[in-house]
């Protein structure tokens, strides 16, 4: 699928008609590509870099001389940890490509009509490129926002004693995704970045702003997600204390407990070596007496722990 841009119209053309001096842009499925790249004078490099099999973001845009290239993998924001879309572009003069490497198809066709319907009046290069760009990190505010939201609960809940064995799962879960999402965004800064710098002279100096707009969007992004992820090491350090501070009052209570029956035990060690010259254990009350005696220990040692707020 190719567009043609003249006097602010966008029509859908072949790729032969495309007119060298109008503004265009199409998305292209490798099969194209393989098809094209010849006609397109592109660096066989190009073609290795599409197929070539990373498991980290890539960063960065591969500069030519009169083209610049990139791969980009697409994080979808609603299932940050599911398959990316992995996608190339070729920005040359006047003509701005998106390959699809792996994803769906229709979905990057949606993203580059909306990005050239964008604009109505004055369709640039520029700004086409700045809006399908634009369109990737989509919904970025609304899940920082999110995710915001839930360590503030995480953090009442902490707060609260409300924690559970199941709340430091979700903030590793939580970290990952951030993590993901940093690694993501400083992909599209690195790309930003090169961009406005226009180092081959594609782009019309007084349109570069665009990319500055870009670029600045997607580092507060950036610096937004790292914060999360810093509030999240402390989230943990704080479940960390609430999770040691129930421990040590139960702990606690059992040394409480057995500091209150040690006294017990020592009577019932006393009373047990059953020696022949002890008068008690032949007086007819010192059952009851030992008894009695035992009672009164555990009642002062009760008040005793109470009075020092130990219990």
């Amino acid at each position: 699928m190719f567009y043609e841009i003249r006097d602010d119209a966008a029509d859908e053309v072949q790729f032969e008609d495309i007119q060298e001096d109008s503004i265009s842009a199409g998305c292209m499925t490798m099969d194209e590509l393989l098809d094209l790249y010849q006609q397109y004078k592109l660096d066989r490099q190009v073609i290795e870099e599409c197929y070539a099999d990373k498991s980290h973001f890539r960063t960065g845009v591969d500069i030519y001389e009169d083209y610049a290239f990139g791969v980009i993998d697409i994080v979808k924001q609603q299932n940050v940890l599911g398959n990316r879309d992995k996608i190339a572009f070729i920005i040359r003069k006047n003509q701005f490509l998106l390959i699809n490497i792996s994803g769906d198809n229709d979905n990057l066709e949606v993203i580059l009509e909306n990005g050239i319907h964008r604009f109505k009046q004055n369709i640039t290069l520029e700004k086409i490129v700045f809006s399908v760009f634009d369109s990737f990190v989509s919904g970025g505010n609304a899940f920082l926002e999110n995710t915001e939201n839930r360590i503030m609960e995480m953090e009442k809940n902490i707060v609260e004693r409300q924690v559970n064995e199941l709340l430091n799962k979700e903030i590793y879960d939580m970290r990952n995704r951030l993590s993901v999402m940093r690694s993501y965004y400083e992909q599209l800064v690195e790309i930003g970045e090169e961009l406005l710098e226009n180092e081959n002279g594609i782009f019309a100096s007084r349109e570069l702003r665009y990319f500055k707009i870009y670029k600045d969007k997607v580092s507060r992004l950036s610096e937004n997600t790292m914060a999360l992820s810093e509030s999240l090491i402390h989230l943990r350090e704080a479940l960390d204390a609430a999770l040691n501070y129930s421990i040590n009052n139960t702990m606690k209570m059992f040394t409480v407990v057995t500091t209150v029956f040690l006294p017990l035990t020592l009577v019932a060690g006393w009373y047990g070596m059953n020696f022949e010259g002890m008068p008690e254990l032949k007086w007819e009350y010192g059952y009851e007496a030992v008894i009695g005696v035992s009672i009164v220990v555990v009642i002062l040692c009760i008040i005793f722990f109470k009075k020092k707020k130990l219990i």
